[in-house]
């Protein structure tokens, strides 16, 4: 198990290459909001040391997680699996509706930059349908 410290070090080792290439530390997972304490922690070090930062989410947790940690992100990186509902539940196993009330939000309330990703599920059938054909 990694302390905040010790990550923090690891970053700063790269500090001259962020400076130089315009860059910064990402932080992504798995799901790296599910960590809330610990990522607000870092990114505030981060900021602290003049780093950039960056968040890479699928968006789907509790909206006062992203009010926690947006002092210190310069930049979302919102990854949305699909915007069907139906699609996105068969392919994650979960509804999109926290996903996307979440981003409504971040756009409204953001004065940091988002960028998002799409990635398309397909369902089984369409699936199917190219490795049959």
């Amino acid at each position: 198990e990694y302390t905040v410290d010790a990550v923090l070090k690891e970053v700063l080792k790269d500090k001259t290459f962020y400076e130089t290439s315009g860059g910064g530390i990402t932080f992504s997972g798995g799901e790296c909001m599910l960590h809330i304490d610990f990522l607000k922690e870092i990114l505030e070090k981060c900021k602290e040391n003049d780093i950039h930062t960056a968040v890479d989410t699928a968006g789907n947790v509790p909206w006062h997680y992203f009010e926690k940690i947006m002092p210190y992100t310069d930049l979302f990186l919102y990854d949305i699996k699909c915007f069907s509902p139906l699609l996105h539940k068969e392919g994650t196993g979960f509804t999109n509706e926290l996903i996307l009330e979440n981003l409504k939000q971040e756009n409204l309330n953001l004065e940091n930059q988002a960028q998002l990703n799409t990635n398309t599920i397909k369902t089984r059938k369409e699936s199917n349908k190219k490795r049959t054909a």
